[in-house]
């Protein structure tokens, strides 16, 4: 490859924008149905635990999920590194797939509450921040490409939900 130096390897782009991807519509997914059950008032069967659940059990599924983000981050940064990736790049990719994963984590172990509302933002404060991460990375087309799909895909699920 002649301009290594100016772009990553093909295998790279195509493995964070697969994974991005799939973090973003799981997270939309789940941000969607929180909202749904903030508006509506209504709870889907699709929802893991209802307002009535035992703070213990929402609080180890919230554990579980802090150590899988942690582990799989630290998988995404092995990767990169191994694929001659400077560390601040890994090293940002890495912390918004962790934040990901923190966030899916949480909306499923809190959904309830005012919940609804703050984990939302915080999910559109993350995509915001992830395309600028990705666009620097793996080029404005690809990601354009991988939020655009991840959205379509977000959409038609919700309204086959609601």
């Amino acid at each position: 490859m002649a301009d290594y130096e100016k772009s990553i390897s093909t295998q790279v782009a195509w493995t964070l924008a697969v994974l991005f991807a799939v973090f973003i519509i799981a997270n939309g997914i789940l941000h969607s149905l929180a909202v749904l059950v903030g508006l509506t008032g209504r709870i889907p069967r699709s929802v893991l635990f209802s307002e009535e659940s035992a703070l213990a059990a929402r609080l180890l599924v919230w554990a579980i999920g802090l150590g899988i983000s942690f582990y799989l981050a630290r998988v995404l940064y092995q990767f990169l590194l191994k694929r001659d990736i400077t560390v601040s790049e890994s090293s940002n990719l890495v912390y918004v797939l962790l934040l990901y994963l923190v966030l899916g984590a949480s909306t499923i172990s809190f959904l309830g509450a005012i919940s609804w509302f703050w984990l939302p933002l915080l999910f559109l404060l993350l995509l915001i921040y992830t395309i600028f991460s990705l666009w620097s990375l793996i080029g404005g087309w690809a990601t354009l490409a991988t939020v655009g799909i991840s959205l379509l895909v977000i959409a038609v699920v919700v309204l086959l939900v609601a």
